[in-house]
């Protein structure tokens, strides 16, 4: 869906990946977790503005001990992102932007107001195939974003089972196959998925 220079998606499922017309800028390009983790929670506070002392604090509690070096260490890490995102986009680093999760919890909230089977089971199909694992899989375990990270992965199982079970009433085994598949890939401890 990337049509102008301005358009930016990013996607926290699994690897962190940032899109753009120009190009697509992984995680590993960051070189630095702590820079993956930082636009993360940037991107999940949804807040126009986070004093770093407050993403020190949440990510890196440790580094609270000495309060003027989380700063300094803050803004070095702004500038390698912005130094990165500038090999993809010639834009600000992000004015705006949509990121996998946020399109994914559109789709779930429109799929449950389908009136149709058909519309109902397209719009789960595609929040399904956005997800690729967990919220910054990197991450995973670290107390930020546990409860994050396990809510889309309930949700995902959640909507899965039920684009299962709509595939069901329209007799598309092929599809059940397929998903149930995929669901036991991303999330093996989906039982409903080992019964399609």
């Amino acid at each position: 869906n990337i049509k102008s220079s301005h358009d930016i998606f990013i996607s926290l499922f699994g690897e962190l990946r940032i899109y753009t017309s120009r190009g697509v800028l992984r995680e590993s390009d960051l070189k630095s977790p702590k820079i993956s983790r930082l636009l993360t929670y940037l991107l999940l506070s949804q807040k126009k503005t986070v004093p770093p002392m407050e993403i020190v604090q949440n990510i890196w509690p440790e580094e609270m001990e000495d309060a003027e070096v989380p700063g300094k260490n803050m803004k070095y890490l702004i500038y390698r992102l912005r130094q990165a995102f500038s090999l993809i986009s010639d834009e600000q680093l992000v004015l705006s932007t949509t990121t996998d999760f946020q399109k994914c919890d559109e789709l779930t909230v429109a799929a449950a107001k389908a009136t149709s089977v058909v519309n109902k089971v397209g719009l789960m199909e595609k929040a399904v195939e956005l997800y690729q694992g967990k919220l910054l899989s990197s991450a995973e375990g670290e107390h930020w974003l546990v409860h994050t990270a396990n809510r889309y992965h309930f949700a995902y199982m959640s909507t899965a089972n039920e684009l299962l079970k709509q595939l069901m009433t329209i007799h598309a085994y092929d599809l059940i196959h397929q998903y149930a598949a995929l669901a036991l890939t991303i999330a093996p401890e989906n039982t409903k998925a080992y019964y399609w």
